[in-house]
């Protein structure tokens, strides 16, 4: 077994599903997988703190933690980790009791790309719901009630972009 194949193996023993009939993780690497999924996750909730806000924390860490074991690929770059997760969650049953949440996960990780972007770079997305209101109710400083935010079906077309240390938000008129 080559170096390379060897380092995958174990990668997959330390993230992988657990299977019947294999030995449990053991103490030293159940250790590896802990500080692994830690990082992980901390990082998620770095990118995504209004859809872990909106749905709450142990349903956020539990929806995580199912993506992350079903990843195919991982990425070198840990802020690179949520880029799948907008896909994963259209498949996911929480899309049929929050359907914007999609929307929202596709923003969040719009606005991390613009906020790691290069000052030029514009990032345009369509969405279907009005996801810049409901990313706003989400936020901690945010005094109403989540029911006051306008979560109505309404196509919205945002440009996201890096100024200064700031991301701008600006709605795109295409009618």
């Amino acid at each position: 077994m080559s170096l390379q194949d060897w380092q995958k193996q174990f990668f997959t023993d330390i993230i992988g599903p657990d299977k019947q009939g294999k030995k449990q993780l053991g103490f030293r690497l159940q250790a590896y997988r802990d500080s692994i999924l830690g990082s992980w996750l901390a990082s998620l909730k770095t990118t995504y703190p209004a859809l872990q806000r909106l749905i709450g924390e142990e349903s956020f860490e539990i929806i995580i933690d199912d993506y992350l074991r079903k990843l195919t690929e991982h990425p070198a770059d840990i802020g690179l980790l949520g880029k799948g997760l907008a896909d994963y969650l259209q498949q996911h049953e929480i899309a049929k009791m929050l359907p914007y949440i999609v929307d929202l996960a596709r923003y969040e990780w719009q606005w991390h790309l613009a906020f790691n972007a290069k000052e030029a770079e514009q990032f345009i997305a369509t969405y279907q719901y009005q996801v810049d209101q409901i990313w706003v109710g989400c936020q901690p400083e945010y005094d109403g009630d989540f029911s006051d935010i306008n979560a109505n079906i309404r196509e919205t077309t945002l440009l996201l972009r890096r100024y200064g240390l700031e991301v701008q938000v600006l709605e795109i008129d295409t009618a």
